[in-house]
């Protein structure tokens, strides 16, 4: 099992921001483990599965967080049948003024 995070990230942060990113995959499918998420505020986040060149969205989930309420989603669930260089990660879709946020990808 391999882990990916960006870390803790706080203060102002913009919409956008990567959180966690598997960076880029071999072809097949593939599982999360377990997807964790914690946010000090409420926060929008949003699992993206990128293109190879890491220019675009294939497909995308949004998850709307509450403050102080950590989610943890899983035990594994696959996501798809990769094309090389493909990959998964997590960003803010929403900016923050003041807070802190982090996600993270148990991937197998």
């Amino acid at each position: 099992m391999t882990w990916f995070t960006e870390g803790v990230k706080s203060g102002v942060i913009s919409a956008g921001t990567v959180l966690a990113d598997t960076g880029p995959l071999p072809s097949g499918v593939h599982s999360v483990y377990e997807m964790m998420l914690s946010t000090s505020v409420d926060a929008v986040v949003r699992l993206e599965w990128r293109n190879a060149a890491n220019d675009g969205t294939n497909i995308s989930q949004t998850f709307y967080l509450s403050a102080l309420a950590p989610a943890i989603i899983g035990p594994a669930f696959s996501v798809g049948d990769f094309a090389t260089d493909e990959r998964l990660r997590v960003v803010l879709a929403n900016g923050l003024l003041a807070g802190a946020v982090q996600a993270s990808l148990f991937f197998v």
